[in-house]
C-alpha cells in the first residue's frame, strides 16, 4: 500500500530535482547568452510589452473595484479618509504583486511554453545542437531574462493604475452621492 504513494514522492521530488537542475543550467548559460543580447530585447517586447494591454486594464479595474468596496466598508466606520491609504498599502503590498504575476504567467509564460514546444516538435532544437548553438543559451536564457526584467515594470505598472482607478472611482461615488453627477 506504500508503494505507489512512494513512487508517487519519488518521482515529485525527481521532477522538483529536474526543475533547480534546469534553473541552474540557466543561470550557467547567462554569460554565455550575451552573444544573443538581441534576442533577448526581442523577447523582452514579446513578453513585457505584449502583456501590457491586460495588465493595464486589470489594474484599473482592480482598483475601481477595490476603491468601491473600501469605500463602502469604511463609511460605516466613519473611516472614509483612509480609503486610499488602505487601497495602496492592498495594492503595493498584496494584490499588485500576486494579480501581475499571474497574468504574466497566463499570458507570457503560455505563450513561451507554446513556442519553445513546437520549437522542439518541429525539431529547431536540435537544429541548433547540430550547429553547434547552445539551445539553453540561445532560447531558455533570454526568455528568463526578459521574464526578469519585465515582470518588476509590469507589476510597477498594475500598482499605478489600480491607484488611479481607485481613486477615479472613488470620485465619481463622491459625486453622486453629493449630486452633481
Amino acid at each position: 500500500m506504500n508503494a505507489p504513494r512512494d513512487n508517487i514522492v519519488t518521482r515529485s521530488l525527481a521532477q522538483i530535482g529536474d526543475c533547480g537542475l534546469f534553473l541552474l543550467q540557466i543561470l550557467a548559460a547567462v554569460p554565455r547568452s550575451m552573444r544573443h543580447a538581441r534576442e533577448t530585447v526581442r523577447q523582452l517586447w514579446f513578453v513585457g510589452a505584449m502583456s501590457l494591454i491586460i495588465i493595464m486594464v486589470c489594474g484599473l479595474f482592480v482598483g475601481m473595484v477595490l476603491g468601491l468596496q473600501l469605500y463602502d466598508v469604511l463609511s460605516i466606520f466613519g473611516g472614509t479618509s483612509a480609503t486610499g491609504t488602505v487601497v495602496a498599502i492592498a495594492i503595493y503590498r498584496e494584490l499588485g504583486p500576486v494579480v501581475t504575476a499571474l497574468l504574466f504567467a497566463g499570458r507570457a509564460g503560455t505563450s513561451v511554453t507554446a513556442e519553445i514546444g513546437l520549437m522542439r516538435a518541429t525539431d529547431q532544437i536540435a537544429a541548433m545542437e547540430m550547429m553547434a548553438v547552445d539551445p539553453i543559451a540561445y532560447v531558455a536564457v533570454p526568455r528568463f531574462l526578459a521574464g526578469i526584467i519585465a515582470m518588476p515594470l509590469l507589476c510597477c505598472v498594475f500598482c499605478a493604475l489600480g491607484i488611479f482607478g481607485a481613486t477615479a472611482a472613488m470620485l465619481v461615488n463622491l459625486l453622486q452621492r453629493m449630486g452633481r453627477l
